[in-house]
């Protein structure tokens, strides 16, 4: 079962037992959760880099304005996801 629940901008989908942060929301809430990180603190890293280059690069390479996104945004985001992947088997 999934909620989607609104507060001061930000959405939040929640599951039975967990709950889920995308975009913008997600930046919010790793910058008000990273002093209290320990272990999962390298991957708030990683997702913070993460979503300010996209922010930077949603503005920059508009695909709507007929500007493609380059080839290696689409690989810089394949590197964070095998980062993440391989610090989620460690952490």
């Amino acid at each position: 079962m999934v909620h989607a629940i609104q507060s001061d901008d930000i959405t939040v989908l929640t599951h039975i037992g967990g709950w889920q942060l995308y975009g913008t929301s997600a930046a919010v809430a790793l910058r008000e959760m990273f002093p209290y990180l320990l272990e999962k603190r390298e991957q708030a890293v990683l997702g913070l880099d993460f979503q300010e280059n996209v922010d930077k690069w949603r503005t920059r390479f508009r695909p709507a304005k007929g500007r493609p996104m380059p080839e290696w945004v689409f690989q810089y985001r394949a590197e964070v996801a095998e980062q993440l992947s391989a610090l989620k088997r460690t952490t």
